[in-house]
């Protein structure tokens, strides 16, 4: 199996880069690429995922660029193949009347009325907020945040303790597109919002548990393996951001 994959350099990009390089055919791509070039991957590829996209920048041009006319560009030379399998990350946030809430509306409304599921795979993911080790603390990482906070030892300012949050780990996001990608269909439009794994936490109480790991991991506020996951998060920030320090 070909996987073509846009935003390898992002989190989620880079987690799919590690995973599908170990039994299949990787190449990588940028959505700025020339027209001819991205052809050519697009029509050696029997997947193509589109883990690019802008999730929060002082310039709301980013946006358009980014998550709106590159995804509509790269959705378009898709459609002159057939039998491909086309993977787009939508986002819980879908429904906010946010710059990034909009553009996720709107890619969701145009792909889907571009008869692309005639002779294709369209498979949208809304996917709730991810984490995991090497994710980016202060951008769009609640968790990433914590964990570099609590273990730098600074402080973590929380306005809306009681605010839910939905979190799903990004090996549980990989195992998921990858079932999705074993079970494809030669053709048809999906929307996929329901991971089972998600769980459902207020900020309150993740900063405890996430203060709680390094003196008891038996009190993280949580249930499933949610507990495990966010160990290995903040571990991965103890062990690397001592390093940075020594």
């Amino acid at each position: 199996m070909r996987i073509l994959i846009f935003g390898a350099s992002g989190f989620i990009g880079k987690n799919l880069v590690n995973f599908y390089s170990q039994n299949s055919q990787v190449d990588v791509a940028k959505l700025d690429e020339d027209e001819t070039t991205l052809l050519s991957k697009i029509e050696a590829a029997d997947v193509i995922i589109n883990a690019s996209g802008v999730s929060r920048s002082e310039s709301e041009n980013d946006f358009f660029m980014y998550n709106m006319f590159y995804s509509q560009k790269l959705f378009l030379l898709v459609n002159r193949f057939e039998k491909k399998m086309y993977i787009y990350f939508s986002s819980i946030h879908f429904y906010v009347d946010t710059i990034y809430g909009v553009s996720k509306r709107y890619n969701e409304f145009l792909l889907s009325k571009l008869d692309f599921e005639k002779k294709n795979h369209f498979l949208c993911l809304r996917i709730p907020s991810i984490f995991g080790p090497g994710m980016k603390p202060n951008y769009v990482s609640v968790v990433a945040t914590f964990c570099h906070n609590v273990v730098m030892g600074k402080e973590s300012r929380i306005i809306d303790g009681d605010k839910m949050l939905q979190l799903l780990f990004i090996n549980d996001l990989i195992k998921n597109i990858d079932s999705k990608i074993q079970n494809r269909k030669e053709n048809g439009y999906e929307l996929f919002d329901f991971f089972q794994e998600t769980v459902d936490i207020s900020v309150i109480n993740l900063f405890k548990s996430i203060k709680s790991i390094e003196a008891d991991m038996s009190k993280v506020i949580t249930t499933n393996n949610f507990a495990e996951n966010l160990a290995l998060t903040y571990n991965y920030f103890a062990q690397n951001e001592n390093k940075s320090d020594s």
